[in-house]
């Protein structure tokens, strides 16, 4: 005989998928989070059945109103703390439930009209209490565990989304003063530049030559500026999302919204420990040990290696060896990282049973030795191509954008240049040559 489901436990269910559809459906990504907040507000509000919802930020004694489920008029709404129950939830960073605020005066004020509130605070990863949500209903009533813990989890994520926005605005500001010293150095060094131009040849040609070696600093210096920024937003968001995760499943007994979390929280650090290896790899400058290579046996040693990469399964790998015997100085664990990374992006462009194509190519240039990796996979259109070099461009769902960049960077410290030609007629091919060390030979 099958139980019935109690109509408690079917109304339970029911809130758990609302708040898991309100919380999919939420979406912030960088810049300004009034929109973000503001859904917040009002998921909560519908959520618990609230007359009125607030998202607040509260820094130096006072705090400000983000969002609210009430038109509270134009301008901003900045209050100072002191004696207002918000307070209360910032000084304990604990949720606070107060059926009837006229009979618990030690929790401080509420806003005129209302009488019974609750505040959750915003803590982020760091525990650290930057602001609350506020909520008030005109007439006493009990808030349930149930009720609290639905406005915990909506808190969770507007603390993720103030905490991304105070770090965006304290970089904007980093990156303001960043350009400012740059123009300012850019244009002591054209002051510079104007004077030198009145010496002999022989300085002007080492100024020039030291200009460009500064000016590829800064430009340097700019880059990383940049780069620290979606650093910011492609790191927090997930490392939260992660922690959120992690933390139900210390305290739950895993029902099934909780292993919806789990799941998500896992994928979510699998994409975050990819991104942050290829970031660190990418802002850093490549350093070489340096030694005599052969190619023909070093490339034939990786081969075996190669074809176990889970992108090579069902693949064929052939290798092609140049005619004779070619050295190159280079570094040989770099080296490596440039043809695992060409080769796993070979073997991902083909459909099972196909041919990717590794061959040393020693007789187009007396001076050089070309590396070329072929794929018959759909070709790339044209307007990609320069872009797939450039940090966070990616074509595939799951990529970071940084495969190729890192691989340009050691070619090019190698002393040599990265290639990708790409058309329906001959597929796709990635090229790069060496300055060979045996040209006398």
């Amino acid at each position: 005989m099958a139980l019935k489901k109690s109509p408690q436990l079917d109304i339970q269910l029911q809130q758990k998928q609302r708040i898991l559809d309100f919380l999919l459906d939420l979406s912030y990504r960088t810049g300004e989070p009034i929109d973000y907040l503001q859904a917040i507000a009002q998921g909560v509000s519908k959520l618990v059945s609230l007359d009125w919802s607030v998202v607040t930020l509260c820094q130096n004694g006072v705090e400000r109103v983000m969002a609210s489920t009430v038109d509270m008029g134009e301008g901003e709404h900045i209050y100072d703390l002191h004696g207002l129950v918000t307070n209360t939830v910032i000084t304990t960073g604990q949720s606070l439930a107060v059926d009837d605020v006229r009979l618990r005066p030690e929790c401080g004020q509420a806003p005129e009209g209302y009488l019974s509130y609750l505040g959750v605070p915003l803590r982020t990863s760091q525990k650290e209490t930057i602001g609350t949500i506020c909520s008030f209903c005109h007439e006493p009533r009990l808030f349930t565990p149930e009720e609290i813990a639905t406005v915990e989890i909506f808190a969770e994520r507007a603390a993720t989304a103030l905490d991304n926005y105070l770090l965006y605005q304290k970089q904007k500001n980093f990156n303001h003063m960043l350009e400012e010293e740059v123009a300012k150095r850019t244009a002591q060094l054209q002051a510079a530049q104007a004077q030198l131009m009145e010496v002999n040849a022989h300085l002007e040609e080492m100024v020039e030559q030291r200009t460009a070696e500064l000016r590829r600093s800064l430009e340097r210096l700019a880059e990383i500026g940049g780069l620290a920024a979606k650093i910011v937003h492609e790191v927090r968001n997930p490392l939260t999302t992660i922690l959120l995760g992690l933390n139900s499943f210390k305290r739950l007994e895993l029902p099934e919204a909780a292993q919806m979390r789990l799941e998500l929280s896992l994928d979510e650090g699998d994409r975050l420990k990819r991104l942050l290896d290829e970031i660190l790899n990418y802002a850093k400058q490549p350093t070489l040990q340096m030694v005599e290579i052969e190619l023909n046996k070093f490339i034939a040693e990786m081969v075996d290696s190669i074809r176990a990469l889970p992108s090579a399964q069902d693949r064929q790998i052939e290798f092609i060896p140049a005619s004779s015997e070619v050295v190159v100085d280079g570094d040989r664990d770099k080296l490596k990282q440039i043809f695992v990374n060409l080769i796993n992006n070979a073997c991902e462009a083909i459909a099972v049973g196909n041919t990717v194509r590794w061959e040393i190519d020693d007789r187009s240039a007396p001076d050089r030795i070309y590396v070329k990796v072929h794929n018959g996979g759909t070709p790339i259109p044209p307007e990609v191509i320069p872009k797939l070099t450039e940090p966070f461009y990616s074509t595939k769902p799951s990529g970071t954008g940084l495969g190729l960049g890192i691989v340009q960077s050691i070619v090019i410290a190698h002393g040599g240049d990265l290639s990708i030609q790409s058309s329906e007629e001959m597929g796709t091919v990635v090229s790069f040559y060496l300055p060979r060390s045996d040209v006398s030979q």
